[in-house]
C-alpha cells in the first residue's frame, strides 16, 4: 500500500509540472567601453573590426599559449560636431586561477599614426571580481568621418 501511495504522489507530481526560469547574461559593461544605444551622448559608432589572432608555436609550458593579435576598428562620427574622448582597451584578464594575464607589447595607431597609452585599472572583461589594467588614449573624432584604430 505504501509503494502504491508513493508512486501515485510522483505520478500525479509529473503530471502537473511547475514552471521554472532561468537567465545568463553576460558581465556589466564597464563604464565608457561601450556605450548603450540611448544611453549615451556620443554620436560615434564603430562601422568595422576586424581581429586577426595568429596563434605562435612553441609557447612556453603551463602557459595559455601566446599569440599575436591585430585588431582593426573604423569608428564613425555620424554628429555634426568633433568628438573628443578617452578610448579604452582591456590589457588583462582574469585567468580564473587567481591570477590576471595582461597583454605584453600593446601599441595602438590612430589614423595610421602612434599614441601613447596611459594604464588604467577596470572591470576584468572575462567576469572576475577584481580590477584589471586597460591602455587607455585620446581620440578626436571628427564630425561625418571615419577614423581607424
Amino acid at each position: 500500500m505504501r509503494r502504491f501511495i508513493v508512486l501515485s504522489v510522483i505520478v500525479i507530481l509529473f503530471m502537473f509540472p511547475s514552471s521554472v526560469s532561468a537567465d545568463v547574461a553576460p558581465p556589466s559593461q564597464p563604464p565608457g567601453s561601450n556605450p548603450q544605444p540611448g544611453a549615451g551622448s556620443t554620436r560615434v559608432q564603430m562601422a568595422a573590426e576586424t581581429v586577426l589572432i595568429d596563434v605562435q608555436a612553441g609557447a612556453p609550458p603551463k602557459s595559455f599559449g601566446q599569440a599575436h593579435v591585430t585588431a582593426d576598428f573604423t569608428m564613425h562620427n555620424q554628429g555634426s560636431q568633433a568628438e573628443s574622448m578617452a578610448v579604452r582597451f582591456p590589457i588583462g584578464g582574469g585567468t580564473g586561477f587567481f591570477s590576471v594575464q595582461q597583454i605584453r607589447d600593446l601599441r595602438v595607431k590612430v589614423g595610421g599614426k602612434s599614441v601613447s597609452t596611459r594604464n588604467i585599472k577596470g572591470e576584468d572583461p572575462n567576469g572576475g571580481p577584481d580590477q584589471v589594467p586597460w591602455a587607455e588614449f585620446d581620440v578626436s573624432f571628427p564630425p561625418g568621418q571615419d577614423v581607424q584604430i
